[in-house]
């Protein structure tokens, strides 16, 4: 699923003065209100190597070691932020995510 080409009105929506994770320093804590782009962010993993997320769909994608990928709809921006901010990303994907939302 291309979501970025489904979203890409919506994109235009997001309210100046938010952050987005292209601006967001790597091991710098998740503002409170940064909006995600649809750019991919690398994460400190020994299991997943990059994630991205676009807000106005809820739609979190994940870029595996192994070449896979995966995208999860219908995760509000608070558990991406949590996940972002989360000690063991392939834990708190493996317990939260796989288990609650709906892969795409």
């Amino acid at each position: 699923m291309n979501w970025y080409k489904i979203a890409s009105k919506e994109y235009e929506k997001i309210k100046d003065g938010e952050y987005y994770l292209s601006d967001w320093p790597k091991q710098t804590p998740a503002p409170d209100n940064y909006v995600a782009s649809d750019k991919w962010i690398p994460v400190e993993s020994s299991f997943i190597t990059h994630v991205s997320y676009y807000a106005p769909l809820k739609i979190l994608e994940f870029k595996f070691r192994n070449g896979q990928r995966y995208s999860y709809s219908g995760v509000p921006k608070k558990v991406f932020m949590q996940f972002m901010k989360a000690h063991s990303k392939g834990d708190f994907f493996n317990r939260i995510i796989k288990q609650r939302y709906s892969q795409n």
